[in-house]
């Protein structure tokens, strides 16, 4: 049995309690009120990697929505733990990055990236199943930054294949949702809401 308890500031309404197998490591309020959690580490009890849909007007929990396999691929590409997270302007939420711990290597990046459809309950590779768009280094707890034009800014994170922090950023443009790297010259530029560039640097630094 876990519990639950709801918080804006210092004000908490209800404390939720239900019986679920997967740990809120991840969760986000969706537009519909709903709530979406996963972790996503290891697979749950059903041996997938599962995510939940909470419905705090019910008090209902559906351990339901599976996090698909990447098209093409035999290793662990659904381990959404550790990644990172935002809403598109359509109210879908795009999760990229992770957790690639598979033997002999250990907190590493993986590339992929993939979209929940709160209209639908379900998620999906970003792209195509045919044609699989994921970002083109990995990256272990990454920043997701939508701007005001609507791409999604991927920063920082351990790279694929080291335990270093990848300085250089992409982007994901939504259509035709594809993973876009910056640059050299210009790869530390990122465009704000207001029309100015904030200029990002390594993260031990100061801006």
């Amino acid at each position: 049995m876990r519990s639950v308890k709801f918080c804006v500031g210092r004000t908490c309404g209800s404390t939720y309690k239900f019986t679920v197998f997967v740990a809120a490591a991840h969760a986000h309020l969706l537009p519909n009120g709903k709530v979406l959690y996963f972790h996503a580490r290891y697979p749950s009890h059903n041996a997938t990697f599962v995510s939940c849909i909470f419905d705090p007007v019910s008090n209902q929990v559906v351990e339901e929505p599976i996090i698909p396999v990447w098209p093409g691929s035999d290793q662990e590409p659904s381990a959404l733990f550790c990644s990172g997270h935002t809403f598109l302007a359509d109210g879908k939420l795009l999760v990229a990055g992770g957790e690639r711990t598979r033997p002999p290597v250990s907190f590493r990046g993986i590339r992929y990236s993939y979209i929940f459809d709160y209209t639908t309950n379900a998620w999906r590779n970003t792209g195509t199943i045919a044609n699989p768009r994921s970002m083109s280094r990995g990256r272990w707890y990454p920043q997701l930054t939508r701007t005001h034009d609507g791409r999604v800014v991927a920063m920082s994170g351990y790279e694929f294949d080291s335990q270093v922090i990848e300085e250089i950023p992409e982007y994901y443009q939504p259509t035709p949702e594809t993973w876009v790297q910056y640059p050299s010259a210009a790869y530390k530029e990122v465009p704000l809401y207001n029309g100015h560039t904030l200029w990002s640097f390594r993260w031990r630094d100061s801006l």
